[in-house]
């Protein structure tokens, strides 16, 4: 996380098909979004979008199942330790509800990062679903 401090705003990579919307917010709050087809070809494989988000330095903001089980198999993977460090959102709510419920989310995805922060070997995971904000540390 290259000398960056809690207060910092950091920089989020959105998924393919991660909402415009759900970016607005995070572009509200003061961080940097990077969107998936400013920076990679339609339907990159996920692996490639997980090592992008990485080189960036950014948390990356996914909204398909198939990333979540990607970071937990590379996570713990002794041959790719590089994804031991992917810093996640995975938006697992349905898409018309997203906004409002990253809007209510932001106040724990910021701590998480604060808190992410505070070691090397951290990362931050957050799952946001219709009913429930989940970490995972």
């Amino acid at each position: 996380t290259g000398g960056l401090k809690a207060n910092d705003p950091f920089r989020v990579m959105f998924d393919e098909g991660a909402p415009d919307s759900v970016a607005d917010i995070f572009r509200d709050r003061g961080h940097t979004v990077i969107l998936h087809r400013e920076v990679l070809a339609q339907g990159a494989p996920d692996k490639l979008v997980c090592i992008t988000a990485l080189e960036n330095e950014a948390i990356l903001v996914a909204v398909d199942a198939d990333m979540k089980q990607l970071v937990r198999r590379y996570g713990s993977a002794p041959n790719d330790a590089r994804f031991k460090l992917l810093n996640l959102v995975r938006i697992g709510c349905n898409l018309p509800m997203a906004a409002a419920r990253t809007q209510h989310a932001m106040g724990l995805i910021e701590a998480e990062w604060t808190f992410a922060l505070a070691k090397a070997a951290r990362r931050m995971w957050v799952d946001i679903s219709n009913h429930s904000l989940t970490t995972h540390r």
